[in-house]
């Protein structure tokens, strides 16, 4: 479970912390750090109702920090007064407002008036026309994965990721780029997205009928959108901001995890095919699905890779506001590629901000 071996001795007086919704080998781990303190002088301690993050930013924690540093150190006992949360409350409600301009943002900024007009010598082509008057593509007759059923896909995905996940355990594409168990990740989703391609190969011509602007857009947008997320992030609650190590990085990554968003893409078909609740549904399966193979091969397999795990929630939770997102592109635009570089572009971005590097 440990990214290291032989640690060294613990120092005496040592406070170790856990979070009740982390791992149990991680509570086993604090544990043993605290035991192994010089002469009993450590202690163990789990937050209820806490995971592997959220103890950053517990009262409780602070306060069990307080009153350790008090024993310690003799000090009279301080108020138990701890920092405010006024600030966390700013931060999340400013976060909210982002995420209420983020729809219309992205709707204007890769809008349908950017897509040619179709040609007058198309059969049914009032059909290429939106209620708005602008022009719109539609995939339904190319689309080969608008008619296959969802249990069919859910198993190919299943099936092409537990191959993935044994293949990581000899070979890991993305190593060179020295992400710290997020090259994983996308080596992972670079794998399957490959299987995914070249399985549903008669698709992917559909998927290039597209206009270089409109791929431009789209990856301004999801830019834009990821300086303005991290940007709030990093003038009021941690540290988001990208340096140079990691934007060096960012081109790797990108081409790393396009080719799975493009695969769901084609999974899911045109808009047309599902409504856009059954779209995120089917998403988030098929993604769920991919980290469930991967959750079995850091138990099953030592993979070793628990930051997966650790992070899980933030990781499930960044999905559903990416994939939100990429249906507003999809729609838009009409363009599975427009919208699988869009949301490559933010997932790049994501891995590059938790993940550390090394």
């Amino acid at each position: 479970m440990l990214p290291f071996e032989n640690p060294p001795p613990t120092p005496a007086n040592t406070l170790a912390i856990s979070g009740t919704f982390e791992p149990g080998g991680i509570h086993a781990t604090a544990r043993d750090l605290a035991d192994g303190a010089p002469a009993g002088s450590g202690k163990f301690i789990q937050i209820p109702r806490s995971t592997h993050v959220s103890v950053l930013f517990d009262a409780r924690v602070v306060r069990a920090a307080q009153e350790w540093s008090e024993r310690l150190l003799h000090l009279s006992a301080a108020s138990g007064a701890a920092p405010s949360f006024r600030p966390v409350a700013g931060w999340f409600a400013g976060f909210v407002g982002l995420l209420v301009l983020t729809g219309p943002f992205i709707r204007e900024t890769v809008g349908p008036l950017l897509l040619p007009a179709p040609s007058s010598t198309e059969p049914n082509s009032n059909e290429n026309i939106g209620p708005d008057g602008a022009a719109k593509y539609d995939f339904a007759r190319t689309d080969v994965a608008m008619g296959t059923p969802m249990l069919t896909t859910s198993a190919q995905v299943a099936a092409f990721s537990i191959l993935a996940v044994i293949i990581l355990k000899f070979w890991d594409p993305m190593r060179f780029v020295h992400i710290f168990q997020g090259d994983y990740l996308s080596s992972l989703l670079l794998l399957l997205g490959i299987a995914l391609l070249a399985w549903h190969r008669k698709g992917i011509a559909a998927t290039l009928r597209v206009q270089l602007i409109t791929l431009l857009t789209a990856a301004l947008a999801a830019l834009m959108l990821h300086f303005l997320v991290m940007g709030w992030f990093e003038i009021t609650m941690t540290e988001t901001w990208l340096i140079a190590a990691r934007w060096l990085r960012f081109p790797a990554v990108l081409l790393a995890v396009l080719p799975f968003h493009l695969a769901e893409e084609i999974l899911l078909g045109s808009v047309s095919a599902r409504s856009p609740l059954q779209r995120l549904a089917g998403a988030l399966w098929f993604r769920l699905l991919a980290g469930g193979v991967a959750l079995g091969g850091i138990f099953l397999l030592h993979s070793g890779e628990i930051l997966l795990v650790l992070l899980a929630f933030y990781i499930g939770a960044f999905c559903v506001l990416q994939r939100l997102g990429m249906q507003v592109v999809r729609k838009s635009t009409g363009s599975p590629l427009a919208a699988a570089l869009f949301g490559a572009i933010l997932l790049a971005g994501f891995v590059l901000v938790v993940f550390p590097i090394n």
